[in-house]
């Protein structure tokens, strides 16, 4: 295991792991969806979304895909990391575990459905962060 990570952690029995990507991939959907709402709005407010991006890119708005897939996708870069095909099936899974433990997501479902609208526009095999074009060209609403 420690090949394919720099972290090796031990989280309970057979499945734990899984679970725990699960909710990786959870936050990650939300938090797309959190940071291309919030540059959106600046960006309607008449700021100059990549300065924001960068300004609360330091605080507590800030994360991983906000640093690094935030100012690709605000400079035009579709390059894919993470295909949103992969995404939308990781979102069916967590729904599905969600939906088996009784546990409401509001979150989730807002971000399955954009996803799954990309997808279905032929997004499919485009970045995560193509999201922001959605929001971009669509008057920010979700």
């Amino acid at each position: 295991l420690d090949l394919l990570g720099k972290t090796v952690t031990r989280l309970g029995p057979a499945g734990s792991g899984q679970r725990c990507k699960l909710a990786n991939q959870i936050a990650v959907a939300v938090g797309m969806v959190a940071w291309c709402e919030a540059l959106a709005a600046a960006k309607a407010e008449g700021l100059d979304p990549v300065l924001v991006q960068q300004v609360i890119s330091g605080g507590a708005a800030g994360s991983w895909a906000m640093s690094h897939l935030a100012p690709r996708a605000l400079a035009g870069d579709d390059a894919p990391g993470f295909l949103i095909k992969h995404l939308v099936k990781d979102i069916y899974l967590a729904r599905e575990e969600a939906e088996a433990a009784a546990i409401d997501l509001p979150g989730l479902a807002v971000a399955e459905r954009l996803y799954e609208a990309l997808a279905a526009a032929g997004q499919s095999d485009a970045g995560t962060q193509a999201l922001w074009q959605h929001y971009h060209h669509s008057g920010a609403e979700a």
